[in-house]
């Protein structure tokens, strides 16, 4: 009775009126409440800016911008863990990079601090759950960004490969290429790792088009698919990762990797039993010296003392070992062997008069002339093709360019082979380098299988030059020369032009029919304006390249013209931008780091591989 006096009761007891009033006045008494309760509908009344939601959140303001500044710090340092491939793990949880970063950044931030000494063990934020959740959370940023930019190009290429990871797991790249019309380049963007529990093609072809489906890629506006040359991907009949593409889109256009076929070139044509086993002496001594202290040692002495060869070598120090899946990479190690020939003798039979009798015959293989002209004649041909190989990886460069260089470079191998003024400044260079170990240039005993020659040099010519070449260009024209229907379209290019006939815009008109909504009349006059357009053009300033010619068309005016370009600048010319994506997966996940998960080995390769987004 006495706690509801003043409420729904009359006061009787007056003797304790004092002790009443006292009581409905306290703080803890429903008049208190209902008090305060009004004077806060009386201050929304008033200031209807300040509803009751906005008032409660106005005094968490400071817990939330605590825990967005600490959650921004530990974003931080995971960025840069990620960017840098520094291990954001370490031997123990507590002892990890990204705590030790953490508590250097909490030297000289407060907020920090007192959070990783006072906060609750459950909501640090600092665990390998939450790391792995802020990783992919700003991975899918990157993602989302260059799917968005894809989605908006009219049509792009799709480049797969897969390799194998430091704990033997099968891992496919994905990269997508695509003209941004924005930033007027072609682009190749890598977009993730994902796991491969087998690669036969129908398990790859399926994989490829659920991964890009669920990145949100509209896979229908697919033109192009570049894959190496390995019968899963490459095979033509239905079990192939390409015709099961193109069955499903039937635009898609497959593409064997030209800096492959490039690589291909070489090998065959290095199977010339005298160019092979030249490689392999030239191999064979760049180990002995390559991993031995000793002998490395000896060639350096030996290389103070010749400053020729010390010049030629461009500061370099060590012999370079041959690259076994590079071969255009070769020109280079052969280049320091050849001008280092006369230290490299010296050095040898400096280590054999040491007692190391296994470098004897190494130095009997480099003092014969059948050694020496072949490593010339091979070092110049492959820094021929070494530009034309850095130009076939590049991701700015397309099929049209692709084609245009190495018909420039069959051109320049044709002529010195059909020209002798090639062979014999090839000859006499070889009899220099000869003379400066004392080799003279000599040919081999008379022989039922030898070449029929009047002179030394006939014969090498014969035996070493033609063939050699000979070889080269055939394997350049059978694996790159090869053109598609596609390719037709380059005449549409402004340079161009004044080759294009109307039998050429039918064609063109033909193979891209499922890109040209327009009727084949209305193709034709679009492409009537097209000429008319760059007639007016002052002709050496017209575009020359797919990605100029992009760039500068409108595609309001020109829509039909716009969509045969963009499909053939969506054709990959090679798989270097998904091999280079390995190179990063190797970095990321290496033997100390080898039971990282496919997600964050994915969202770490992102973070590291796209470092400027």
């Amino acid at each position: 009775m006495r706690e509801k006096s003043f409420i729904s009761t009359p006061v009787r007891d007056w003797s304790n009126f004092s002790k009443y009033v006292s009581r409905h006045l306290a703080p803890s008494s429903k008049h208190y409440g209902c008090v305060n309760a009004a004077e806060h509908f009386l201050s929304t009344l008033q200031n209807p800016g300040k509803d009751p939601e906005g008032l409660i959140l106005s005094k968490n303001d400071g817990i939330v911008e605590k825990i967005r500044h600490i959650l921004k710090t530990i974003i931080d340092v995971i960025l840069l863990c990620a960017r840098q491939n520094i291990p954001l793990r370490g031997h123990t949880e507590e002892d990890s990079n990204v705590i030790a970063i953490l508590r250097h950044t909490a030297l000289t931030d407060k907020l920090l601090s007192n959070h990783l000494q006072t906060a609750d063990p459950r909501a640090k934020y600092t665990s390998p759950d939450i790391q792995n959740e802020l990783i992919s959370l700003c991975s899918k940023q990157i993602t989302d960004s260059i799917v968005r930019d894809a989605n908006n190009s009219p049509y792009f290429g799709f480049i797969a490969d897969e390799a194998t990871d430091a704990s033997t797991m099968e891992r496919m790249a994905r990269v997508l290429r695509f003209f941004d019309k924005e930033k007027g380049c072609v682009r190749e963007e890598f977009v993730g790792f994902s796991k491969m529990n087998r690669t036969t093609g129908e398990e790859l072809a399926n994989a490829f088009l659920e991964n890009l489906r669920n990145l949100g890629v509209t896979i229908d506006n697919m033109r192009g698919q570049g894959h190496d040359g390995a019968a899963n991907m490459s095979g033509l009949k239905k079990k192939g990762v390409q015709a099961r593409i193109r069955g499903l889109i039937p635009g898609t256009v497959y593409t064997h990797c030209k800096a492959h076929c490039l690589n291909l070139v070489l090998t065959h044509s290095c199977k010339l039993p005298i160019i092979r086993n030249m490689m392999d002496v030239v191999q064979q001594i760049a180990f002995a010296f390559h991993f031995f202290a000793k002998r490395t040692d000896v060639f350096k002495e030996e290389l103070k003392e010749n400053d020729e060869a010390k010049a030629s070598m461009e500061k370099r120090q060590k012999l370079q070992t041959l690259c076994e899946t590079r071969w255009a990479s070769r020109a280079n190690a052969l280049f320091t062997f050849k001008v280092s020939l006369e230290v490299i003798d010296d050095a040898l039979h400096r280590l054999t008069n040491m007692s190391d009798t296994k470098v004897r015959v190494y130095a009997c293989s480099v003092e014969r002339f059948n050694f020496i002209l072949p490593l010339i004649v091979c070092e110049h041909v492959l820094q021929i093709l070494a530009p034309l190989s850095e130009m076939l990886q590049s991701k700015a460069s397309d099929l049209i360019e692709a084609m245009k260089e190495t018909r420039a470079v069959y051109a320049v191998i044709q002529n010195e082979r059909n020209y002798g003024t090639a062979w014999d400044a090839l000859y006499e260079s070889a009899a220099q380098l000869a003379a400066t170990i004392g080799v003279e240039p000599s040919s081999p005993r008379l022989h039922r299988n030898n070449i029929p020659a009047d002179s030394t040099k006939i014969y090498w010519k014969r035996s070493v030059f033609c063939p050699f070449y000979d070889h080269v260009l055939q394997e350049l024209n059978d694996r790159l020369l090869v053109c598609s229907d596609r390719f037709m379209a380059q005449h549409l290019i402004p340079s161009n032009l004044g080759n294009l006939t109307d039998d050429m815009v039918m064609q063109i008109y033909q193979t891209f029919s499922a890109d040209i909504p327009a009727q084949a009349a209305v193709f034709h006059t679009e492409i009537k304006r097209w000429i008319a357009r760059w007639s007016l053009e002052d002709p050496g300033s017209l575009p020359s390249t797919l990605q100029s010619t992009l760039h500068g068309i409108n595609p309001n005016l020109y829509p039909n013209i716009f969509n045969v370009l963009s499909v053939l600048i969506s054709m990959s010319m090679s798989t270097a931008s998904a091999e280079r994506s390995f190179s990063v997966m190797r970095r990321v996940k290496s033997y100390l780091r080898s039971t990282m998960t496919t997600e964050r080995l994915s969202g770490l390769a992102m973070l590291h591989a796209h470092k400027d987004i």
